[in-house]
């Protein structure tokens, strides 16, 4: 997945995960695969029973520094969080994000800190058995 991201010409600035060892082993290879540094990689302990608030509040955390961030965590609470980030108008409802599933987001905010539920435009939507484009 990191793979087809980077061929995409996505960069990102930071990645938060939670601490369980398979989002911290993700966060982790797909910095690297995409030449991030691991100092650009973070550990956050709520994360790990974080519902879709505690995403959310993640993501306000992020430096403004950061354009581009990555939120590494588990489902139920991504696919509440991504659906509720788009919100209940935007026509796009997914059922579930799949395992390694990557979705990337439009936000039109000066600040992190401003991030809001229904305040996201879906970009894209990958997976590891979704057809290459």
């Amino acid at each position: 997945m990191a793979t087809r991201f980077k061929d995409r010409g996505c960069a990102l600035d930071a990645i938060v995960g939670s601490p369980a060892v398979r989002t911290a082993t993700t966060a982790a290879l797909f910095a690297s695969a995409i030449g991030l540094s691991a100092d650009r990689v973070s550990i956050n302990a709520e994360l790990y029973f974080a519902g879709a608030p505690m995403l959310l509040r993640a993501a306000s955390l992020f430096d403004d520094t950061c354009a581009a961030v990555m939120l590494v965590g588990h489902n139920p609470a991504v696919t509440d969080f991504v659906n509720d980030l788009v919100g209940l108008n935007s026509g796009i409802a997914i059922d579930t994000v799949p395992t390694s599933g990557l979705l990337q987001f439009e936000l039109g905010i000066e600040s992190w800190a401003h991030i809001a539920l229904g305040d996201a435009r879906l970009i894209e939507f990958d997976y590891p058995k979704k057809e290459s484009k």
